[in-house]
């Protein structure tokens, strides 16, 4: 079976539903609008959708707490395509099961990100209200009680004078 990545960012609120045997299931949909250039070479939409109808099984509640509509997430998993009518317009569904989900955190831009107005993912908004991201940068110094924070054992200089040996680098 192949594996394929899919980039995107969810349509809607994921769902976490459970089935008669009390396993936990999260939905949620990535929509591909599909998109060609007409003869004066610009671009224009199709008027297509696809749908990729994203399932996840294992982890589910642990992804429902995490994944909210809007957050851009990159999945590798495998597909299966379904494909209905109604109305005479044709829906196409991929029914993705994922292996690995990952939500893709990108720096927020000077000046408000793309078109100065960027909504924050759900990523950031959860943590805001958690007190875990103030939006602001990391402290300089390391917290005092931080075991990584301060040269241990050796007879290293790391700081920003030269070492015994006139060299300005670690010594390895």
């Amino acid at each position: 079976m192949a594996e394929l990545n899919i980039h995107g960012w969810i349509a809607r609120e994921p769902e976490l539903r459970w089935t008669n045997s009390g396993k936990p299931v999260l939905s949620f949909a990535i929509p591909e609008n599909h998109k060609r250039k007409n003869e004066q070479g610009q671009w224009e939409d199709t008027g297509e959708t696809t749908w990729r109808e994203v399932a996840v099984w294992r982890d589910a509640e642990f992804y429902a707490q995490n994944l909210h509509k809007g957050d851009e997430v990159l999945i590798v998993g495998s597909e299966k395509l379904e494909v209905s009518e109604n109305n005479g317009q044709k829906y196409h569904r991929l029914k993705v099961t994922p292996k690995m989900i990952t939500r893709v955190l990108r720096a927020p831009k000077q000046g408000g990100g793309f078109g100065g107005n960027q909504q924050q993912s759900g990523f950031q908004k959860s943590n805001q209200q958690n007190g875990n991201y103030s939006g602001q940068q990391p402290p300089a110094q390391p917290p005092a009680a931080d075991p990584w924070g301060a040269q241990s054992g050796g007879n290293y200089n790391w700081g920003d004078q030269q070492q015994d040996n006139g060299q300005d680098a670690p010594p390895f």
